[in-house]
């Protein structure tokens, strides 16, 4: 488990990074505890999806097993849209439609703050 948390923190590095931008720029906190709990959201939806199209024999944990064997094979760190595709090489499923989902801002119609 430790690992990967470990793993989930690399790959959400810019989600962390954010996520610390929000709790300097904004006065509430839950902001950037909302920006990483979007993170831990969307890899348990990538980990449904994987399970649900590998008839449970391949889960998220499969494609962050194979997330470690890409960096160390290619020595290098790799944006964030390369994800789907070095997961779907270690899980045979394609999760980029998740990730996409996750990524786009949310639409609150929210007030305009006075």
């Amino acid at each position: 488990m430790r690992l990967l948390f470990a793993l989930l923190l690399l790959i959400f590095a810019p989600v962390l990074a954010t996520s610390h931008q929000a709790q300097l720029t904004y006065a509430d906190f839950r902001t950037g505890r909302n920006l990483f709990s979007r993170g831990a959201l969307m890899a348990a939806e990538m980990d449904e999806r994987i399970r649900g199209r590998s008839a449970g024999k391949k889960g998220f944990r499969d494609g962050m097993r194979n997330v470690m064997t890409w960096s160390v094979r290619n020595r290098r760190a790799f944006p964030i849209e390369e994800l789907p595709a070095i997961l779907a090489e270690g899980t045979g499923v394609d999760t980029r439609e998740v990730m996409e989902k996750w990524q786009r801002p949310l639409d609150l119609n929210l007030p305009p703050r006075m």
